[in-house]
């Protein structure tokens, strides 16, 4: 049985596993609950535009999916919680921001997809995390910014995929963690700034 999208409220703990379809489009989706899409969008504003999309909450915040995954909007974008912070899909998982792309929080950060994964802004892209950081995909993983770009964690920091990996920034770029750090792709890997170009760690590398 279809349901009406959901409204996404400010400042709550926000977890779903897919059963519902939040769109900014407001549009009655046909089969969603089977089709396993989910995307976290803000309602819409006046003109049918999204605007910024904020998920946030005070504990650990997931969004997942039993297909692909998708957190667009059509000015900044961010997943912020004050616990771990994860995007997971058994489908390709996307983080799509006009403005900003961010995700953050105060205990580890992880976007993991079984298909490909791409985190694109057309300003900065940040992945912050206060454990380890980790951007993870069973297909391409791609990681880039019109702005600076970086990828920083308190623990261990990981750039994985099954395909070709880029990070990729027109401004600076750095991979940064205070444990190991690495950049694996079973294709090209590929790190590009139109500024500083760093990777750097406290443990292995």
């Amino acid at each position: 049985m279809d349901r009406a999208p959901l409204p996404l409220k400010g400042n709550q703990p926000f977890v779903n596993t897919g059963d519902r379809l939040l769109s900014c489009k407001g549009l009655q989706p046909a089969n969603h609950e089977t089709s396993g899409r989910l995307e976290v969008t803000k309602p819409p504003a006046a003109d049918g535009h999204c605007g910024a999309v904020s998920v946030t909450g005070d504990g650990a915040v997931s969004v997942t999916g039993d297909g692909a995954v998708s957190v667009t909007g059509d000015g900044a974008v961010s997943v912020t919680g004050d616990g771990a912070v994860t995007e997971t899909g058994d489908g390709a998982v996307t983080e799509t921001g006009d403005g900003a792309v961010t995700e953050t929080g105060d205990g580890a950060v992880s976007v993991t997809g079984d298909g490909a994964v791409t985190e694109t802004g057309d300003g900065a892209v940040t992945e912050t995390g206060d454990g380890a950081v980790s951007v993870t995909g069973d297909g391409a993983v791609s990681v880039t910014g019109d702005g600076a770009v970086s990828v920083t964690g308190d623990g261990a920091v990981s750039v994985t995929g099954d395909g070709a990996v880029s990070v990729t920034g027109d401004g600076a770029v750095s991979v940064t963690g205070d444990g190991a750090v690495s950049v694996t792709g079973d294709g090209v890997v590929t790190e590009t700034g139109d500024g500083a170009v760093s990777v750097t760690g406290d443990g292995a590398g």
